[in-house]
């Protein structure tokens, strides 16, 4: 496998960056790499989409080691520019809007007084808690297919890690 991707592999990480494009281009690469070694046998077809991925991460990994180049084009101290706005929205005590690469995030902020904090049962005790962050992360913001339902364990985990004391 190696042999037949490393090549296209080298070229398409040696392009000037384009999430969209990378991504399609990736797609194509491994859906081609995968026809022809599967050979329509359903049983070959996940032995051949493993081996695909793991000439990815074996050429993401020596590009990262031997030139100080991940993905995306950018060198191991490089950070994406962040652009960051403040009270954007007037009917809350705080606001934000921030982009970073392709994500953006708007954060609001509403408070209220220590007899509004909710009780928290653990265990040991119950102990108010006057913070916390409701993350919300619906499938289509990452081009996933699915349907919109409550938290999803990973919402609810990094609302946990941002209101954690």
């Amino acid at each position: 496998m190696d042999g037949r991707a490393l090549p296209e592999l080298e070229a398409l990480f040696g392009q000037v960056y384009n999430k969209a494009a990378f991504d399609n281009a990736l797609n194509s690469l491994r859906d081609a790499v995968v026809a022809e070694f599967s050979a329509d046998d359903e049983a070959l077809v996940s032995n051949a989409r493993e081996a695909f991925e793991a000439s990815v991460k074996k050429v993401v990994r020596r590009r990262i080691l031997e030139n100080g180049v991940r993905p995306d084009g950018r060198g191991l101290t490089d950070i994406r520019p962040i652009w960051c706005e403040v009270e954007v929205s007037p009917a809350r005590h705080g606001s934000g809007l921030f982009t970073r690469g392709e994500t953006q995030v708007m954060t609001l902020a509403t408070l209220g007084t220590p007899r509004e904090a909710q009780e928290m049962d653990s265990l040991v005790n119950a102990e108010p808690k006057r913070y916390i962050h409701h993350y919300n992360f619906p499938p289509f913001s990452t081009g996933e297919v699915r349907p919109l339902r409550g938290a999803s364990r990973r919402d609810v985990g990094h609302g946990a890690l941002v209101s954690a004391r």
